[in-house]
């Protein structure tokens, strides 16, 4: 009984980790978006917006209960919100989104078998 319960406790506080990182990336990005477009700020300033974005998503997608998981399957998850991210940024200030999406595709359709034909190999035998 006292197990369960620790358990219980456990995967709560890794969801409410996983909400608190979710509801900061969210501001963080809202806050990038909202100065860009009021005050005209430098878009240099998107590389650190899209490191400390990037680290708060890897928590998410890859962290469970403090133990890293990652699959071919969290890796396209990852990848998807993290186009998402971008295309928005691109939609808010108007750039052509057009090549954004061709080059997020060309990306994906590179990177994915790679990613596919690396994790059978690693993956220990049996546990496929």
């Amino acid at each position: 009984m006292g197990e369960q319960r620790e358990e219980k406790t456990k995967q709560r506080r890794a969801l409410v980790e996983k909400a608190v990182d979710a509801v900061l990336a969210v501001a963080i990005f809202l806050i990038y978006i909202y100065a860009s477009l009021a005050y005209s700020i430098n878009q240099i300033f998107w590389l650190p917006v899209l490191v400390i974005l990037g680290l708060l998503l890897t928590r998410i997608v890859f962290i469970d209960a403090g133990e890293r998981r990652v699959t071919l399957a969290r890796s396209v998850v990852f990848y998807l919100i993290a186009a998402a991210i971008v295309v928005l940024r691109y939609l808010a200030l108007g750039y052509p989104v057009v090549p954004l999406l061709q080059a997020i595709v060309l990306i994906g359709i590179v990177s994915f078998p790679i990613l596919y034909i690396w994790e059978r190999r690693s993956a220990p035998k049996g546990k496929d």
